[in-house]
């Protein structure tokens, strides 16, 4: 998949949203179950699944699948605060993902404050719909997994901010 792509922000609708690259051309898509379920899939343009997350059972972590269903990562957001500073923890490996306050871009970096990928919400290329821009600066993590991480986050935000458990 491309290293930086643009998803529509439609989030935690029922049905399929667009991945789109730099020129505007759809490269996958999300999947979302249903409106009442907060598990998604990053799919190709023929419905193979490169990643998936969903919420672990009763629970605010975010757990991380991929293709083969196999566990990538957690997700755990900071539990007493509402700062937007989140953990992502792999097999061997532990993400920082943080953004400043009052800011909608995040930045992921690795244990050695290198940055792996960032996001943001913007206004993709021409088009005056609103977007999240997701770029993939190493090959640490796939995009399709950075994916993951900011539907994740955006979950984890949402049941937060609704007080949903």
């Amino acid at each position: 998949m491309d290293k930086t792509v643009y998803i529509s922000d439609n989030f935690f609708t029922a049905g399929l949203t667009s991945i789109e690259n730099r020129h505007q051309e759809e490269v996958a898509q999300l999947d979302f179950n249903s409106a009442f379920s907060s598990k998604v899939a990053v799919t190709t343009l023929t419905g193979e699944i490169l990643a998936r997350g969903q919420f672990k059972f009763f629970s605010m972590k975010w757990l991380v699948f991929g293709p083969t269903d196999e566990q990538l990562g957690i997700l755990k957001g900071n539990t007493f605060s509402f700062k937007k500073t989140f953990m992502y923890t792999t097999e061997g490996h532990t993400y920082k993902i943080f953004s400043p306050s009052f800011s909608r871009d995040f930045t992921i970096t690795n244990e050695k404050e290198m940055v792996v990928a960032t996001f943001k919400l913007t206004n993709h290329v021409l088009s005056v719909k609103n977007a999240f821009e997701v770029c993939n600066v190493t090959e640490e993590l796939k995009t399709e997994e950075i994916i993951m991480i900011v539907m994740g986050i955006n979950a984890i935000w949402k049941r937060r901010t609704k007080g949903r458990s």
